[in-house]
């Protein structure tokens, strides 16, 4: 059964239409929860926690002289709006 399932699975790569018509008329719903559970696994572990332990945000706080030219910029962008 696990053969037979994993072989129509793999048909998707050079024979979607068909295969995905044997998908749906014979494979085994319980393998397909399974092999979805296990990849979303072996994804989170190897993809989405390397990007999010290299990407995370870090808050700082900013420097008067940052806030101060913030400041200067959204003014300069409501006058231009104004304008």
């Amino acid at each position: 059964m696990v053969w037979h399932n994993t072989k129509l699975l793999a048909r998707l790569y050079y024979r979607p239409l068909a295969a995905t018509s044997d998908i749906i008329d014979e494979a085994s719903w319980i393998y397909a929860g399974v092999l979805v559970i296990a990849i979303s696994f072996v994804l989170n572990a190897v993809v989405f926690t390397h990007i999010y332990s290299g990407y995370e945000a870090v808050a700082r706080p900013m420097s008067e002289a940052e806030i101060a030219q913030q400041e200067t910029v959204r003014r300069n962008q409501l006058a231009a709006m104004r304008s």
